[in-house]
């Protein structure tokens, strides 16, 4: 009994690391501290999510797929990162990507960058976010520093012509004139009927969907 025991305990084990080799091939040590705190002079963060708490998908190039957890994106590297149980942060070796799926999301590379894809078909759009900073609060007297700069998320909507990303902004008009319409008309109406807004992100999403789905 106890050399079965044994067996099995030998087995399990070596299934375990079977299972995390393939994953460590396509990831690499990177230094903690500079990626988590970015630039000691400006506050904030330079990821995009707040915490590690996203999973993430690596399609790589050879079709083979791996899964992270505790993975987040860095906007000033642009490089994906994953953080693993004893706090080290591990860099995705971005040559072996496809594409890769973040919190639910897809990221693509398109003009050697990660964007996100927002919609696909006739016509292609995607979210850009970068890494922005608002400056502090200085004295009007002595001219100095109140407050330091702090990073923020800023994301841009993109559509994709010609092979290059031409930013857009969430307005009526110009989504409307992004779109190859027949009846102009009898499309507004339809997403005037579906309680749609051109300026909110998830209902552009449904009105992408149902362009491309004609």
């Amino acid at each position: 009994m106890k050399a079965l025991f044994l067996a099995i305990l030998i087995f399990c084990n070596f299934a375990v690391i079977g299972q995390d080799l393939p994953s460590r091939e396509i990831i690499s040590p990177s230094n903690f501290l500079t990626y988590l705190k970015g630039d000691n002079n400006i506050k904030g963060s330079t990821f995009l999510y707040d915490d590690w708490s996203s999973k993430i998908i690596v399609f790589g190039t050879d079709n083979s797929t791996y899964r992270f957890s505790n993975a987040n994106y860095n906007l000033k590297e642009r490089k994906f990162f994953v953080k693993l149980k004893n706090d080290s942060i591990y860099e995705i070796n971005i040559k072996s990507l496809k594409y890769v799926v973040l919190n639910n999301k897809k990221f693509e590379f398109l003009n050697d960058d990660y964007v996100e894809r927002i919609a696909k078909g006739k016509l292609n759009v995607f979210k850009k976010h970068v890494l922005g900073i608002k400056e502090g609060m200085v004295d009007g007297t002595t001219k100095e520093k109140m407050t330091p700069d702090t990073y923020v998320v800023k994301s841009n909507f993109c559509v994709l012509q010609d092979g290059d990303l031409v930013p857009f902004k969430l307005k009526k008009k110009t989504v409307l004139s992004l779109l190859e319409l027949s009846n102009k008309k009898e499309f507004t109406s339809e997403i005037k009927r579906r309680k749609l807004s051109y300026s909110n992100e998830e209902d552009l999403v449904k009105i992408l969907e149902y362009y491309n789905s004609l």
